[in-house]
């Protein structure tokens, strides 16, 4: 692909790369200290005595998951956190082998001790979490956090165990060098994340690539496995489930249902023209599902 054309153009390379580090100067980054001096990365938005807001990436992920919806949540009110959880990003590695059977329990134990010096040991929070972040949040509500999240919110979520609409054969990129690596990380945002591809700018172009390359954290068996129901069910505050329409991760028409429980204060909602990251492709939809969750305590029936 030349210069001059296409999101994989150097100059739009450039400037996304650019917006992302404004868009981190505009937040405070903070570091927290845990399991063998494992050090976490947050950053944070919005007025620190705002309820606060935790937002959770997905696998292969790291803050930026969330690029295009963190001012938006700030600006509503909300004192938003952003981690790279272990293993991801600008974060450490836990220690351990990278396939330890602890490691998902580690993770999250983690997490519960770096937002403890963050914002205290009693503080309530919302908590939001995208595709494996989403299982992350959901055992962390259950477990650690139990009592402390007042409204929870998955997105994509891995953990249901339900069928894929299609088998999925991402490019290897590592292999490739220059245009074609940029080329392969459209074509697999194509494959995997994004319904429309003309929605592949350059900014999700940077995100991915540079989330994908600093990845560490072995999370695709922790995904597949089918375990969010069980560890659901004793959560008891108000949980947004939401799917874009064209996930290719999952079919939420079939697994949203299995995850309500039958429980009132459970909603489905299924964002129509999104694929998998659903925050990113229908930023403002998003916005308005989760904020008028933490309004309500509840959100409005899809």
């Amino acid at each position: 692909m030349s210069d001059a054309q296409g999101p994989c153009a150097a100059r739009h390379l450039v400037a996304a790369r650019r917006g992302l580090r404004a868009l981190a100067a505009n937040g405070q980054s903070h570091v927290t200290t845990g399991e063998a001096g494992t050090r976490l990365h947050w950053r944070h938005w919005g007025p620190p005595d705002a309820p606060a807001l935790v937002l959770l990436h997905g696998g292969h992920g790291a803050w930026t998951h969330w690029a295009r919806n963190i001012e938006a949540l700030a600006a509503a009110g909300r004192s938003v956190w952003v981690p790279d959880m272990p293993g991801f990003g600008d974060s450490d590695t836990l220690p351990g082998p990278p396939h330890a059977p602890d490691r998902m329990v580690r993770l999250v134990a983690a997490l519960e001790q770096g937002l403890r010096q963050l914002i205290g040991t009693h503080t309530r929070f919302d908590l939001a979490g995208f595709s494996f972040g989403g299982l992350v949040a959901a055992q962390w509500a259950c477990g650690p956090a139990m009592g402390r999240v007042g409204h929870l919110a998955l997105l994509g979520t891995a953990g249901h165990g339900g069928e894929r609409p299609r088998t999925i054969e991402l490019i290897n990129w590592r292999r490739l060098a220059g245009a074609e690596r940029w080329q392969a990380h459209a074509d697999n945002l194509a494959l995997l994340m994004l319904h429309d591809r003309a929605r592949i700018d350059a900014h999700a172009l940077v995100l991915h690539a540079d989330a994908s390359r600093a990845t560490r954290f072995r999370s695709k068996a922790i995904s597949r496995d089918a375990q969010l129901a069980d560890i659901l069910t004793p959560y008891r505050g108000a949980l947004l489930l939401l799917w874009g329409e064209h996930d290719v991760t999952g079919r939420p028409q079939q697994i949203g249902p299995t995850l309500l429980q039958g429980r009132p204060e459970r909603r489905l909602h299924i964002l129509p023209d999104a694929g998998h990251w659903v925050q990113y492709e229908r930023p403002d939809a998003t916005h308005a599902l989760l904020l008028d969750m933490f309004a309500s305590g509840t959100c409005s029936p899809s």
